[in-house]
């Protein structure tokens, strides 16, 4: 532009200034713009990997809390079919009933 300018006319030197500083505008408004879409996608990814992490380590609990009930089910069961010893079938009480003794 610089080079030419001498070849313009005042009126469209000026312009053409106008539409530069114009044009440096939009392209400062469109880096803001992708500045923030691109912290919001952060903020969005950061997100999702926060709730399946939260989701995966509700299913684990969740099958831990399912072989618990499952053996406490069984316990039961076999707590009503031999009529008797009633603590030391359950997983993990037959130390309790030791200690108590």
């Amino acid at each position: 532009m610089e080079e030419n300018q001498t070849k313009l006319s005042p009126h469209a030197l000026t312009a053409l200034r106008e539409k530069l500083h114009q044009a440096k505008e939009q392209y400062e408004a469109l880096r803001e713009q992708t500045r923030v879409a691109q912290k919001e996608l952060e903020e969005a990814v950061t997100s999702a990997l926060q709730q399946k992490t939260e989701k995966s380590k509700a299913a684990k609990e969740l099958a831990e809390n399912k072989k618990k009930i499952d053996a406490l089910l069984d316990w039961v069961t076999s707590v009503g079919s031999s009529g008797g010893q009633l603590l030391t079938n359950l997983p993990g009480m037959e130390q309790l009933s030791r200690a108590s003794l």
